[in-house]
C-alpha cells in the first residue's frame, strides 16, 4: 500500500503539471478570444498527458496504467486477507466440538498403534499416533442418510460423557484407515456416517459409506436403514479441533479416497 500511495501521490502532482500548464496557456491566449484560448489550453493538456513524461511517449498514460493496477492488487489482497480471516473462524468453530479431553483410566496393547482403553463409562480404543479415542460402534436407524448428519451428530454429542464425543470428520476417517483400525479393533469399521470439511467454501458435507450398513430392506425406497456410527474423542495431546480434511497431506488424502474404491 506504501507504494501504491507513493504513485498516487506522483500521479496527482503529475495532473496539477499538466492541468496547470494548459491553464496557463488559456491566460496567455486570453486576448484570442475565450473559446479559442480554452481550445489551446485543451490541447496542451492532452498533449502533455500523452507524452507525460518527457521523452517517453505515452509514458503518464502507460504511468496511470500501473496505479491501476497496483490499486487493483491492493483490493485482492484486502480481499484475501478477509477470506482467510473467515476460513480461520470457520475452522475455529470446530474447537467446540469437543467440550474437553476425554480422560482415560487404563490402556491395554491391542496391536499396531491401538489400545484397548477404559473411561468411566466403558470400554473404547485410543490410536497412538493420532490420539484420538475412537468409541465402539453406535446403531444409527435412518431411511435417508446423506440428510441426516444433524441426527447422527447429535447420537455422538450425547455419548457418555456427554460433550467429549463428536462425529468424526474425513480427516479422522483418515487416521482411522491409516492405522488400520477395521482390521485391528474386534468390532469393525470406522464409522459409516462421517463430516466431510470444505474450509474454502465453509461448508459441512455428510459422507456415508453404504458398504458399513448392517441391516438394509432394499424392497422400499423409504426402508429403514440401520449403519453403525463410531464416534470420536481427542485426548489431552490431539489438536482441539480434532483433524480436519487440510490437515491431511494431499497425496496421503488422494490415497485415503481411492481405498475406498479400491479396498486397499
Amino acid at each position: 500500500m506504501d507504494q501504491c500511495l507513493i504513485m498516487l501521490v506522483i500521479y496527482f502532482l503529475a495532473l496539477v503539471i499538466i492541468i496547470s500548464g494548459g491553464v496557463a496557456v488559456y491566460l496567455k491566449c486570453r486576448s484570442w478570444g475565450g473559446a479559442r484560448a480554452a481550445s489551446l489550453g485543451l490541447f496542451i493538456s492532452a498533449l502533455l498527458t500523452v507524452i507525460w513524461p518527457l521523452p517517453i511517449h505515452g509514458g503518464f498514460t502507460f504511468f496511470g496504467e500501473i496505479v491501476y493496477f497496483q490499486i487493483k492488487n491492493w483490493q485482492r489482497k484486502k480481499e484475501h486477507i478477509a477470506e482467510v480471516q473467515q476460513q480461520n473462524a470457520f475452522v475455529e468453530r470446530f474447537k467446540e466440538r469437543f467440550s474437553a479431553p476425554l480422560v482415560m483410566v487404563s490402556q491395554e496393547p491391542l496391536s499396531g498403534t491401538w489400545w484397548r482403553a477404559s473411561i468411566d463409562s466403558g470400554i473404547v480404543y485410543y490410536e497412538a499416533q493420532s490420539h484420538l479415542i475412537w468409541s465402539k460402534p453406535q446403531p444409527f436407524e435412518t431411511a435417508s442418510p446423506l440428510s441426516s448428519l444433524p441426527a447422527a451428530k447429535a447420537i455422538c454429542r450425547n455419548l457418555s460423557p456427554q460433550g467429549a464425543w463428536s462425529l468424526p470428520t474425513e480427516g479422522e476417517q483418515y487416521y482411522f484407515w491409516r492405522a488400520s483400525g477395521a482390521v485391528v479393533l474386534p468390532d469393525g469399521g470406522a464409522s459409516a456416517i462421517a463430516i466431510l470439511v470444505d474450509e474454502t467454501f465453509q461448508l459441512e458435507m455428510p459422507t456415508v459409506n453404504l458398504g458399513q450398513q448392517s441391516n438394509n430392506n432394499t424392497e422400499s425406497d423409504t426402508a429403514i436403514i440401520t449403519f453403525p456410527i463410531r464416534c470420536v474423542a481427542r485426548s489431552e495431546q490431539a489438536p482441539r479441533h480434532g483433524y480436519l480434511d487440510k490437515d491431511i497431506p494431499r497425496d496421503e488424502w488422494n490415497h485415503y479416497q481411492l481405498s475406498k474404491t479400491t479396498s486397499q
